[in-house]
């Protein structure tokens, strides 16, 4: 059999240039009370899913239109959407597998039609108590048999074909045992790197320990084949392995870690990190006067990461409303040796950082196929000087015979809840390529 090894025929991953800020191809702001918290490409780049904070799925199968493009289809779920994923094989040219998985408050994990919303199977989870469980993560194997969702001390493995019950995996013996990886499984990833006969997955936890995360094989079950180490003492909130080298693993974290992506090479020395790289701010939030750790400690908010298809860049948002792109190859090809211990592995800045939105970026997404990347931001903000009750000083002025309000009248103040909800799609193309064939056209999104 003869192949053709010309130029031509050999793929090359979509070319970035990152010489200067990228331009915008296209904005969209939303209702501040549905402000996105997540947008994910399929994986042809055809569609874009986004998980909203007024509890609905959006989705965008269209992108040529005027400077405002609604979603093809809204659906809107009866609690706060916890997570969500696109099957495998999802692409609005393929309408049998056109469809995404929902995790939502107390209710069985849905698998919906993305192009009408309906419902096609649930896969319900059930506890102790009869309580239906909203698993905190999910994620499926790369051929799409099997959906895994990651809840508190397990992870329950669907037969996508086969809606109903699952098989539990128990991530440690009990309650009370110190063995095993225990808390809520807030993040799940599988890896190529053993192949399609013995898949391997990294299961991470909101367990603010040392060795939260570990590597699991679909042959050994519940018996982890090994924990990584040299994380922060922080909850997991992402986990992916690079798509053009599956045993390179990086972490994504909240509260203390947040900023701070980790990377390990799973071949070598698990118990320290290949790499960090740090997307905090430099310098202080403006006109807070708080240092950035004392920022970064404050933040539960998840930020997702992106990787590019060809596995080279790494793009991520911070409080700060700034985006953050690493080359990988460039910091993690020049590492020849093994760290000797953990304060030996640097923390490294961005190539290229640029302001992008004026609130938190929940996440950060490269388009398949095309020099593109997708931001999405807004947050909730409550009033630094209110609290729930008056002050010192008022309660002092107040006469003592005026009521006092009890306990049920006092009420948390309302969060202000985003400063800029919105959605942007940044071009990256190299200007030699900009009119170059099969690049896509420019996406508006709402």
């Amino acid at each position: 059999m003869n192949y053709d090894t010309s130029e031509e025929a050999i793929w090359k991953p979509p070319a970035y240039s990152f010489a200067s800020e990228p331009a915008l191809a296209s904005v969209s702001t939303l209702k501040d009370d549905g402000f996105p918290r997540n947008a994910q490409w399929t994986l042809d780049g055809s569609a874009v899913l986004v998980q909203c904070e007024d509890h609905t799925l959006q989705v965008f199968d269209s992108f040529i239109g005027g400077d405002v493009l609604k979603p093809t289809i809204s659906i809107p779920q009866p609690g706060p959407v916890v997570a969500t994923q696109w099957f495998p094989a999802a692409s609005k040219e393929n309408p049998a597998a056109y469809c995404l998985v929902a995790s939502v408050r107390d209710t069985p994990v849905k698998l919906l039609d993305a192009s009408n919303g309906r419902l096609r199977a649930s896969y319900p989870i059930v506890d102790h108590r009869e309580r239906q469980i909203a698993p905190q993560s999910l994620a499926f194997t790369f051929p799409g048999d099997k959906l895994y969702c990651g809840f508190e001390d397990a992870i329950e493995v669907f037969d996508v074909g086969r809606p109903g019950e699952g098989t539990r995996l128990h991530t440690t013996p009990s309650r009370k045992s110190k063995d095993g990886l225990k808390g809520i499984i807030s993040s799940l990833a599988f890896s190529s790197f053993y192949g399609s006969e013995d898949s391997l997955f990294a299961a991470g936890t909101f367990s603010p320990v040392p060795g939260n995360i570990a590597l699991f094989t679909e042959s050994q079950g519940e018996t982890p084949a090994m924990y990584i180490g040299g994380g922060p003492r922080a909850g997991v909130v992402q986990m992916q392995f690079n798509p053009m080298r599956p045993y390179v693993l990086y972490a994504a974290y909240r509260a203390t870690g947040a900023g701070l992506i980790y990377s390990w090479d799973i071949r070598t020395n698990v118990d320290l990190p290949l790499a960090i790289y740090d997307s905090r701010p430099r310098t202080d939030m403006e006109g807070t006067g708080r240092p950035v750790d004392a920022e970064a400690s404050r933040r539960n908010q998840r930020m997702s990461f992106g990787l590019d298809v060809g596995g080279r860049y790494l793009g991520i948002g911070n409080w700060a409303g700034e985006i953050s792109v690493f080359d990988l190859e460039k910091a993690e090809g020049n590492i020849t040796e093994e760290p000797s211990q953990e304060g030996d592995v640097e923390k490294r800045g961005p190539e290229f950082r640029f302001s992008a939105h004026k609130d938190t970026i929940g996440s950060v997404s490269f388009r398949p196929w095309n020099s593109q990347i997708l931001s999405v931001s807004g947050s909730r903000h409550w009033p630094e000087d209110e609290d729930s009750g008056s002050s010192g000083d008022e309660e002092e002025q107040r006469d003592a015979s005026e009521p006092q309000p009890s306990r049920y009248q006092k009420r948390a103040p309302k969060p202000v809840v985003s400063f800029d909800s919105s959605m942007k799609l940044w071009e990256c193309q190299p200007k030699a390529d900009a009119n170059a064939t099969g690049t896509g056209s420019p996406i508006v999104v709402v």
